[in-house]
């Protein structure tokens, strides 16, 4: 990765889906390999997809693999952003059905 942003000025970081039979493993290799080619590569802004309850820091189950990130972002010494979305669009994976019928489920606020 670091060849990979050597001379970029900007990134925009997603991590990838885990692959391995451990994803929380998966996820801090990629946080680990992430921060350090921003860090060495001089990558001065990164813009990370991260998640609602990632400011939480603990116990939010996976999660907590998205505050490890933004963790090791904010220690490059890059200006980091941190999009903490509420819900993302592949989440509509799981609606298929409702969706092929024209509906979104979800729930009210409060």
């Amino acid at each position: 990765m670091i060849r990979a942003v050597s001379g970029v000025d900007a990134l925009y970081w997603v991590a990838p889906t885990p692959s391995g039979d451990g994803p929380l493993t998966d996820y801090a290799r990629a946080a680990a390999s992430v921060a350090r080619a921003v860090a060495e590569g001089g990558v001065r802004r990164v813009v990370s997809r991260s998640s609602v309850g990632a400011e939480k820091r603990h116990g939010v189950g996976e999660i907590d693999w998205l505050a490890s990130t933004e963790v090791a972002l904010n220690q490059t010494g890059a200006d980091v952003t941190h999009l903490r979305c509420g819900y993302f669009f592949t989440n509509l994976e799981y609606q298929l059905d409702a969706l092929q019928e024209g509906k979104i489920r979800g729930r009210n606020a409060g």
